[in-house]
């Protein structure tokens, strides 16, 4: 039993980690607007305004984000939970910085709202069916993202898209078949800087 919800406790830590002030649907799942027009592009080489090297600052990410709410707000990615940037537009969430361990400079930028478009126009909500991806490019997530398929956009090895359904019946540490990945939704584009 206890095998069955470790899952549905990291897929709550998840979404909790991305609210904003989005109501909740019914499903738990924050609203999906996959068609919201896109204010920001993730690619290889950026994510948005942001590029490698940038400072951890809430004074440069205002300057990188004029106009938007920046407020600090407790995230997590697949090791550890963090206090990140997060970048509102209109009180939704939009994308939010993950600093390095001494909080000087940003090492991902995660996508976390429809407003966000991956390297191939991914957008948050949309089914893993819709984004065409191998199964076999993807790896099951590990620790607070357990039971999550991470798996790279095509073209920018160094995007990583998280899939994930709140139902999946496998195992934490193994991937669904593909008949039931083919359902998991987006829920997450992450950006690091690519190697120099």
């Amino acid at each position: 039993m206890m095998s069955r919800l470790f899952p549905a406790i990291l897929f709550a830590m998840f979404v909790l980690s991305a609210c904003s002030t989005e109501a909740p649907t019914t499903s738990g799942y924050a609203p999906i607007a996959p068609s919201a027009p896109t204010l920001y592009s993730i690619s290889s080489g950026t994510a948005g305004p942001v590029g490698p090297g940038e400072p951890f600052s809430k004074r440069r990410m205002q300057e990188l984000f004029p106009g938007k709410d920046i407020e600090t707000i407790s995230l997590a990615n697949e090791d550890k939970t963090f206090y990140g940037f997060v970048v509102f537009n209109q009180g939704l969430q939009v994308m939010a910085a993950e600093p390095d361990s001494a909080n000087r400079s940003i090492i991902a930028m995660h996508g976390v709202g429809p407003a966000v478009a991956g390297p191939n126009g991914e957008k948050i909500g949309m089914t893993f069916a819709n984004a065409h991806i191998s199964p076999r490019s993807c790896r099951v997530g590990r620790d607070l993202w357990a039971g999550m398929a991470i798996c790279p956009a095509d073209h920018a090895p160094n995007v990583s898209l998280v899939f994930y359904d709140g139902n999946w019946q496998s195992s934490p540490d193994r991937l669904p078949p593909p008949s039931q990945l083919a359902s998991g939704r987006l829920q997450r584009i992450v950006w690091t800087p690519p190697a120099s």
